[in-house]
């Protein structure tokens, strides 16, 4: 007996239920498998989030940050030149002028 032979005792009969079922398989298996790559990669890419800054006085804590705005004429810039409250003073001390 030859184990290669095109026999048809041999040959596998496959339904169309059969090929209906492992074609639903195989859409779900690349469904869950892009859905998993896609989160992964937006987990991976996106940076973490830094602390919300409330008031001013978070502004003047040492932590590398600078600030500025341009030199204009407007009120947020007559805010900070002219302001008595002292911790608008030294951010305007410490501010950078474009």
């Amino acid at each position: 007996m030859q184990l290669l032979s095109d026999s048809e005792e041999l040959k596998q009969v496959v339904t169309e239920f059969e090929r209906l079922v492992l074609g639903l398989w195989w859409v779900f298996c690349i469904l869950i498998t892009v859905a998993y790559r896609s989160s992964l990669i937006a987990h991976l890419s996106v940076p973490g989030k830094s602390a919300t800054i409330d008031t001013l006085e978070q502004l003047l804590q040492p932590n590398g940050w600078t600030w500025g705005m341009e030199e204009t004429y407007g009120i947020g810039w007559e805010w900070f030149r002219k302001s008595t409250v002292p911790t608008v003073m030294n951010i305007y001390k410490h501010m950078e002028v474009h």
